[in-house]
């Protein structure tokens, strides 16, 4: 871009400066991968920074790294550098990641969710049955499938199946 100037007095007497090239640096872009997207917390994950230069861009000089579970900030200026945070609580969190080059252009945040999740134990049944009765117990489990199971009766592991029935006598 070329920019100019004219400046001119109340005596009509005027100059002009001019600048030919303005240049307009490509912004950086962020990139940004994670070891793992879901999991039981405490959750530890490794990010990976894949930022780059783009196009006219200048070389990269720092990294922001922002966490929405806890509201934590990591700034690295390696972009080889994994950067490692533990998730605590359930519920799914998004990681941003801002690259700024040695110009001071900022890219546009690039996010990666994680989600941290438990499964819900739950069952019904009867629970009152004659003598010889046989009791069902329904699985009402729930959680991010596929979900195994593992049935006790008196603290003695007896089935894996998703419903359990036994008869009393």
């Amino acid at each position: 871009y070329t920019v100019s100037l004219t400046a001119t007095n109340v005596l009509g007497c005027a100059d002009s400066a001019r600048l030919s090239f303005v240049t307009v640096l490509d912004p950086p872009l962020a990139a940004i991968s994670a070891s793992d997207l879901s999991g039981c917390a405490p959750l530890s994950v490794d990010f990976s920074n894949n930022s780059a230069v783009q196009g006219n861009g200048v070389p990269l000089a720092s990294f922001l790294f922002q966490f929405t579970d806890d509201g934590t900030n990591v700034t690295t200026t390696n972009l080889a550098q994994t950067v490692n945070h533990v998730f605590n609580n359930v519920g799914t969190y998004s990681t941003f990641l801002t690259a700024t080059d040695a110009f001071g252009c900022v890219s546009a945040p690039a996010s990666v969710d994680v989600s941290i999740t438990v499964p819900t134990a739950n069952f019904n049944v009867n629970l009152v049955i004659c003598n010889g009765g046989t009791v069902q117990a329904i699985n009402t489990s729930t959680g991010v499938a596929p979900l195994s199971y593992q049935w006790f009766l008196d603290s003695n592991p007896v089935s894996t199946s998703q419903d359990y029935s036994v008869t009393f006598n």
